[in-house]
Order: C-alpha cells, then sequence, then structure tokens
C-alpha cells in the first residue's frame, strides 16, 4: 500500500473530491435542465463519485505532468465506461454531453483533492 494512502488528508482529499465532482456534474446537468436530485441528490451517484476518485492519488505518483494527465483521463473515462455498462441512463445521452460532464468532474475532484490535501498538510 502507498504512504499516501495511510495519510487521511488523502482519504479526506477524495471523499470531499468525489462529492464536489458529484456535485459540479449536478449543476451543470441543471443548467441543462435535469433536477439536481437526479445526481448531486443521489446518493448512490455520491458513493460512485467517491469511488472514482479512490485511484487518484496513486496515478498522481506518474509524475507531474503524466500523473495529471492519467488521473483527468481515469476520471473522464471510468465513469463513462460505467455509465455505459452498468448504470445504463433512462435517457440518451450524447458522447459529448458525457465527455464535457465527466470533464467538469475531474476537474472538480482533482482541485479539490489538491487543496484539501495542501492544506492538511
Amino acid at each position: 500500500m502507498l504512504a499516501e494512502y495511510q495519510e487521511l488528508s488523502t482519504w479526506l482529499g477524495i471523499v470531499f473530491g468525489g462529492v464536489a465532482g458529484c456535485l459540479a456534474v449536478a449543476f451543470l446537468g441543471m443548467a441543462k435542465g435535469a433536477p439536481f436530485s437526479a445526481i448531486g441528490g443521489n446518493l448512490g451517484k455520491q458513493l460512485w463519485s467517491v469511488i472514482y476518485a479512490i485511484p487518484v492519488p496513486l496515478l498522481l505518483q506518474a509524475g507531474a505532468v503524466i500523473g495529471l494527465v492519467l488521473a483527468f483521463a481515469w476520471l473522464v473515462v471510468s465513469p463513462i465506461i460505467g455509465l455505459k455498462t452498468v448504470f445504463k441512463p433512462q435517457v440518451r445521452l450524447r458522447m459529448s454531453n458525457l465527455l464535457i460532464g465527466h470533464a467538469v468532474y475531474a476537474i472538480a475532484v482533482l482541485a479539490v483533492y489538491f487543496a484539501v490535501t495542501a492544506f492538511a498538510a
């Protein structure tokens, strides 16, 4: 196990980052007419948003730029794969909307993760 995963600040960054990412997508969805409760108010989606954020510290170990690119790519692609294969939304979503939404999710997760871990250090 990596030393980062033994730090409370890492887990706080993962949890707060995942929740913030989910809320960011919920607000983006509201701008498109989706109800907040469908995304941000759904505890299952909140949980999966945190689960997708768990590999971030590991991916960031690859180096400053490459680690950031890997973490960003993971946070965009893995939720899309989960959405398409497991969760199967009730409405058909265009791939461009999925990419934009999950890019917002990734940016929010990484920003909050870095803020929390830097503050706690």
